[in-house]
């Protein structure tokens, strides 16, 4: 199954989507301390933790654009999203309608190979059931607006910037959390567009692993 033309992605062998993984893996753990065990009380944290979705976005739409098997990396983020639901709601005590991020990458995701499967038309039914997740269908819709950022044609290029420009405000919703995100995603698209040859493995599974388990730690905590 190949990429729709436009929409491919070309990998280098130092991959910078693992540093910046990491980053955004330690930005978010920063953010959810602050929510869990501080009840908001840093500012400066809650900014820090902007950066970490923006990230997870571009690898999403990155993941969703390299895969050759589709089923398999919805079903990791499928399984990584149901694990992690339960600690969620008890580190950030919010209600049982409300889903976790990984909810809403596998939106995305899902939309973006519903396109490389040649049915567009269920791309927009994909982001739906984001409107009870975290970051909303803002959040969803804003993983395939990054892969046409990823692409090679320009035209696709500008659809995708002006889509992520648009959905901006309905993700950050201050000023400066606005700057952090935009300014992550510029980051992104730079060390995503480098080409090279093929990329070495990496620690792919880390995050599926890491989200789930530090929402569990921070849990404990909060109830000891």
């Amino acid at each position: 199954m190949r990429p729709k033309p436009g929409i491919t992605i070309t990998a280098s062998r130092f991959d910078p989507l693992d540093a910046l993984k990491l980053l955004a893996l330690a930005a978010m753990t920063v953010d959810h301390v602050n929510a869990a065990l501080l009840a908001r009380a840093s500012e400066s944290m809650t900014l820090i933790g902007r950066i970490a979705f923006p990230v997870f976005v571009f690898a999403a739409a990155a993941g969703a654009l390299r895969t050759h098997a589709p089923r398999r990396y919805l079903s990791r983020l499928l399984l990584c999203a149901l694990i992690s639901q339960p600690p969620f709601w008890l580190t950030l005590a919010i209600d049982g309608w409300h889903l976790n991020t990984v909810f809403t990458l596998l939106l995305g995701v899902a939309a973006v190979l519903a396109w490389r499967m040649d049915r567009p038309w269920l791309a927009p039914l994909a982001l739906l059931p984001a409107l009870i997740c975290d970051y909303g269908w803002a959040g969803a819709a804003a993983v395939p607006a990054a892969a046409l950022l990823l692409g090679n044609d320009w035209r696709w290029r500008l659809l995708g910037g002006c889509a992520l420009t648009a959905l901006s405000p309905l993700l950050w919703l201050t000023p400066a959390h606005l700057i952090v995100g935009l300014a992550t995603c510029g980051a992104m698209l730079l060390a995503l567009s480098r080409a090279g040859p093929p990329p070495s493995p990496s620690p792919r599974y880390g995050f599926y692993v890491y989200y789930p388990l530090h929402l569990a730690v921070l849990a404990l905590i909060k109830y000891l």
